[in-house]
């Protein structure tokens, strides 16, 4: 009797070829995604093993969570948002992150079962952070064709949750809300891409012409003051991308100081798209030396308990994302011919902010 083949068996050649390619695979998808990382975020950013050990890690860690976790329910009272796209574009919006992802719409479809909408639309991805797109599930941008529209919103994004303390960031809206503060709508829902889960993401509006009409307000002026991921108007970044917060000599940002900090998100009409007198009036108000003439201003054109409110809900919450420096948006009522402030990104509660004084 010939035994050799129990003798001889192959089979911890087999369990150690495909261990070595598990552990092979591991380590190329850490040092992938260091090269990513390092590709998007910090191009100087020097390699060392320490850093390979940690990227490595955390692949191993995602890698271990896909396996392990849990099926998604059958049943869910959250919206279930289902795009789809070509693989070659999508494959188009990584190849160059985070440009490529955020300078280029592609066309693809969408399916939204509550309320129901089936439309072509168009998508990118969308934030300033890397963890909007640096990794695998992305923040995206949904542009819905012209007369379409989804609670009442042609644009919309669907936010990838930073850390778990983004439940905290839906309590700020709705509070918000609550006391009558423009507050774009912000709700947990499921994503899906071409037929794959991308998890759970968050729905927020747009601020622009769509969000003051379902919001039923007269059509205005809206601007964004963020000196953190907007173009640099002073020349000193040729990439088009800063993280200056361009202090003055005083240590106070130079948005406060100089328009061309604020991005015109919507207008009165076409015609005023490119009309930036009314930021160069409060800018002028912020900066008025005579404390009498700038109450007297300061009563006429902001809308005083508008901010009172907003300022009560951003000291109550101790944010510190929203600060002197972004995540400013300011609605311009020409009906009332005053500004007020629109509810971003007061987020992250801390109990050690200081009280805003801005």
């Amino acid at each position: 009797m010939n035994n050799s083949g129990s003798r001889n068996p192959m089979w911890p050649y087999y369990a150690s070829f495909a261990l070595l390619a598990i552990i092979a695979s591991i380590l190329f998808g850490g040092i992938k995604g260091m090269l990513e990382f390092k590709n998007g975020m910090e191009p100087d950013m020097e390699i060392t093993l320490e850093k390979v050990h940690f990227f490595t890690k955390d692949y191993l860690k995602r890698w271990y969570q896909r396996l392990t976790v849990a099926e998604l329910p059958a049943e869910t009272p959250l919206p279930s948002f289902r795009l789809y796209a070509d693989e070659t574009d999508l494959e188009s919006l990584d190849s160059n992150l985070p440009s490529s992802g955020k300078t280029q719409f592609i066309q693809g479809h969408i399916d939204i079962d509550t309320p129901p909408i089936n439309s072509p639309m168009q998508f990118r991805y969308r934030g300033g952070l890397g963890l909007h797109w640096l990794y695998k599930k992305k923040s995206l941008r949904v542009k819905l064709p012209p007369y379409t529209t989804y609670l009442g919103e042609r644009q919309f994004n669907l936010v990838n949750p930073s850390t778990i303390y983004t439940i905290a960031d839906w309590l700020s809206y709705d509070m918000s809300k609550s006391v009558g503060l423009l507050t774009p709508d912000y709700f947990p829902a499921r994503v899906f891409i071409n037929g794959n889960t991308n998890g759970l993401h968050f729905f927020l509006s747009r601020i622009d012409e769509s969000f003051l009409r379902k919001n039923n307000r007269m059509p205005g002026s809206i601007y964004s003051g963020d000196t953190l991921y907007i173009p640099d108007p002073f020349g000193a970044d040729d990439a088009g991308m800063t993280e200056l917060m361009f202090p003055d000599k005083d240590g106070l940002s130079l948005m406060w100081r100089d328009e061309r900090l604020w991005q015109k998100d919507a207008s009165r009409n076409a015609e005023s798209s490119a009309d930036r007198r009314d930021i160069k009036k409060l800018l002028a108000i912020i900066n008025n030396g005579d404390p009498v003439e700038f109450m007297r201003e300061y009563k006429h054109y902001l809308d005083k308990d508008k901010f009172y409110l907003f300022w009560g809900i951003d000291s109550l919450v101790g944010s510190f994302h929203h600060d002197l420096y972004h995540n400013h948006k300011l609605y311009f009522d020409p009906y009332k011919g005053k500004f007020e402030p629109i509810q971003w990104d007061v987020r992250f509660w801390s109990t050690d902010a200081p009280i805003p004084v801005y």
